[in-house]
């Protein structure tokens, strides 16, 4: 496929674009800490990426399966691609999964990509971490796996990556399975895979099959991000058991729309699950057929107009709420009834057996049957149409290139303007807070003043007294000791003088005087 040659108007417009986000990212940068304009700095920092990926030599189209955790995308794929064959795998855990890219390659081969030692590290290190957070279960989750399976991790940490060659499906789905499945040995430590096959209808097209985004190893939660930002159309996967739930509409309407895809179909995947869940009533598969595909239909309608009017509300264009109001519209398919249509009876697997015992209980089902309720004709339309207009839709997508990304930032940085008021109210609000407190302490503060001075006036009024007392006292003793000293002399002088001569025992002596 020809690149994608911008014209030198959308040159400019490309080049003047680019310099104010340049501008804009150095008049944040003070600010960068900020979570308010986290995604404005993102916005700066894909730009260019994207800039440079869409108008590359070579550049192919990429069509991304999106949807949850078990929405059935593996075998949606395996119905599409593969003619029901099972080449991927089953779906592996929402913390092991890895993003799978599929590809033309002259000669079939399987490209695997490790995780780094870096970012290995990282993730022991968050595996050991106390809290309990989604992100820390999950690395440990990862962490477990790796042991319990023998994962020969620093093999493939020094080895970064490996590329594998097959011959059959046969040989790839084992290898697919070590790598990117349920159980595999390796799927702990892969980071993503490129499956190259040599299928003319592959050419210029890159189909990725995308896991969850709540990956503990951040670069491949990254990896499939980037991957997201680079699709042109996008087939999008909702299980009619639990259709179009609160994660469907926030993936729906928050991830997908506005990163520049041209086209973006609802599938309402494991169709033949929820006729099975009808098909008990008295009515059997003809009521169920009449009832679940109008009830659905509604759901979707219902749900769509709302995320609709909302997204009209916040300012979104013209294309991305055309692109969302095609939704309205899913189509039903059954991978499972497909994959029966090309089968005898008794080729069925048991859970093709399940199936077929609850839909058609009486009779064995004919293809025709099958296939109106795995609906894989509709779908394969949509993706052939797809593949027809491809061109057309990169170049509808280059002239609007530049329009989308600008849309984008006035969406950012109307989000950063709400958040930064809101944060503005909040700290205004406290400051209000603060002041009335402060103004409460300043009338407690004089209370207690008042009292204390009170209390003091009385308890030191006794001990002014003493104290003053105390200083006269002192002052008399120093003004003795001031006094100069008194020369003082005593004699002694004895003298005797005999007056009477009365003796006691001598009672004739008693009135005589000498």
């Amino acid at each position: 496929m020809n690149p994608v040659i911008p014209s030198s108007a959308l040159f400019q417009q490309l080049d003047g674009f680019s310099r104010t986000l340049q501008e804009l990212s150095q008049a944040l940068a003070p600010y960068s800490d900020c979570a308010e304009i986290q995604g404005l700095r993102q916005l700066s920092q894909t730009f260019c990426e994207k800039r440079e990926d869409f108008f590359r030599e070579g550049r192919k189209f990429h069509l991304a399966v999106l949807g949850q955790v078990k929405a059935g995308k593996s075998s949606f794929l395996n119905t599409l691609l593969f003619d029901g064959e099972q080449v991927l795998p089953r779906a592996a855990t929402p913390k092991t999964s890895a993003l799978t890219r599929i590809e033309y390659a002259p000669q079939n081969q399987l490209k695997v990509e490790y995780v780094t030692p870096e970012e290995w590290t990282a993730l022991r290190r968050l595996a050991s971490s106390p809290m309990q957070t989604p992100q820390v279960r999950a690395a440990r989750e990862a962490v477990e796996l790796a042991r319990e399976r023998g994962t020969p991790v620093q093999d493939c940490l020094a080895a970064k990556s490996e590329t594998f060659s097959f011959s059959s499906y046969a040989e790839l789905n084992r290898k697919l399975d070590e790598s990117v499945g349920d159980t595999g040995i390796l799927t702990p430590i892969v980071k993503y895979v490129t499956l190259g096959l040599s299928l003319e209808r592959l050419e210029n097209l890159s189909v990725i099959d995308t896991p969850g985004l709540n990956d503990p190893v951040y670069s491949r939660t990254e990896k499939t991000r980037r991957f997201i930002e680079l699709c042109d159309a996008a087939f999008f996967l909702s299980r009619c058991g639990s259709f179009l739930d609160q994660n469907d509409l926030a993936l729906l309407t928050m991830y997908l729309p506005g990163k520049g895809l041209g086209s973006l179909t609802l599938i309402a995947s494991q169709y033949d699950g929820a006729l099975m869940d009808e098909a008990a009533a008295p009515n059997g598969l003809d009521g169920a057929l009449q009832s679940v595909r109008p009830l659905l239909c509604r759901r979707a309608s219902a749900a769509i107009d709302k995320a609709v009017r909302a997204m009209t509300r916040s300012g979104a264009s013209h294309k991305l709420i055309t692109l969302l109001s095609a939704c309205r519209r899913p189509i039903f398919v059954s991978a499972v009834a497909q994959r029966m249509a090309h089968k005898c009876p008794e080729e069925f697997d048991p859970l093709e057996q399940v199936v077929a015992q609850h839909l058609w209980p009486e009779h064995a089902p004919s293809r025709g049957e099958l296939e109106e309720i795995g609906n894989f004709q509709e779908a394969q339309a949509v993706f052939d149409g797809l593949l027809a207009g491809k061109e057309e839709l990169l170049r509808q997508k280059a002239a609007a290139f530049v329009v989308t990304a600008d849309h984008e930032l006035h969406l950012q940085l109307g989000l950063a303007l709400r958040a930064v008021a809101q944060r503005l109210d909040r700290l205004l609000e406290g400051k209000r807070r603060l002041d009335i407190r402060q103004e409460e302490l300043a009338v407690q503060i004089n209370a207690l003043r008042r009292s204390l001075s009170g209390e003091f006036e009385r308890y030191l009024a006794p001990l002014d007294s003493m104290i003053a007392s105390a200083l006269l006292r002192l002052n008399s003793i120093v003004t003795k000791w001031g006094d100069p000293p008194v020369q003082m002399e005593l004699k002694v002088l004895s003298h005797s003088r005999q007056i009477s001569a009365v003796q006691l025992a001598k009672p004739a002596t008693w009135f005589t005087r000498k």
